[in-house]
């Protein structure tokens, strides 16, 4: 397999995390893939993919041209069905909004083919994509579409306030800190973000401690646990597990053996 990232530029950097390509044949069947706040759209050149039921993988849905992978507050399971020719754009926690044009609310905990919601813009793209003769012209397509798309008004500084507070040290304010830090109330603050962002903001600040962890042993072969959990902000190494395993239905320990090259990826089989 092929994993090749880009960094968008400077005018979508605010937005979009990164957009990344993969190719070729996965040497596993499927990979569990963690939360992390995001949300992707994947525009798909090969096979069809599936999204698998964790409980009973004879149960699945199938995927083929383009499909957006709203935030996701528990893990999935996927499985390409041959090869893959994959290409994704995966948003910032809170960038998606202003190009999506709807709540993102309504994309939480879904996968859905672009079809049903951005028809004419994203199978337009995708078209162009595929017509691409290199990943670097495809990487322009996807960001002059995107400017195009983007919806200033749409843009609210105040939850990118909030999502940097929730990001940093601070994660572990309370909700009543926080909305009284933006001036808004608590329930307000709860509805502007699961509006903008997709969730809540106590479960968004348990993922992002999540995957500080993710981050922290990324590159590590053997990790001191009770440091990590420290460093990342947990009661204890009991209290880390725990998160961790909700999150990953994985122990640390069992991610660090089986985690993909994108390491927001768990091989399952």
């Amino acid at each position: 397999m092929r994993l090749v990232t880009y960094s968008p530029g400077p005018q979508l950097s605010r937005f979009v995390e990164i957009i990344w390509i993969v190719n070729g044949v996965p040497g596993y069947n499927r990979e569990m893939v963690l939360p992390n706040g995001a949300i992707e759209v994947i525009f798909n050149f090969g096979s069809y993919h599936k999204l698998v039921d964790k409980t009973n993988h004879e149960r699945f849905q199938v995927f083929r041209d383009c499909w957006i992978a709203g935030l996701q507050e528990d893990s999935i399971v996927i499985e390409a069905s041959r090869e893959s020719n994959l290409l994704g754009i995966r948003f910032r926690p809170g960038g998606a909004y202003p190009f999506l044009h709807l709540p993102v609310f309504e994309l939480t905990n879904r996968v859905i083919e672009c079809e049903k919601l951005f028809g004419g813009w994203l199978s337009e793209l995708r078209d162009h994509l595929f017509e691409a003769k290199s990943d670097d012209e495809k990487i322009r397509l996807i960001e002059a579409a995107l400017l195009r798309r983007i919806d200033p008004r749409r843009i609210d500084p105040l939850i990118e306030y909030l999502l940097t507070e929730l990001r940093s040290k601070n994660r572990e304010k309370s909700i009543r800190q926080l909305s009284c830090s933006a001036d808004i109330s608590n329930k307000h603050l709860i509805t502007r973000m699961r509006k903008t962002v997709g969730t809540s903001p106590k479960l968004l600040a348990r993922i992002f401690r999540f995957q500080s962890v993710i981050s922290l042993v990324k590159d590590c072969v053997e990790v001191n646990w009770t440091q990590v959990a420290h460093h990342c902000g947990y009661y204890d190494q009991a209290h880390m597990i725990r998160e961790f395993h909700l999150f990953s239905n994985a122990t640390p320990r069992d991610y660090l053996k089986h985690r993909d090259e994108d390491e927001n990826h768990i091989i399952v089989d």
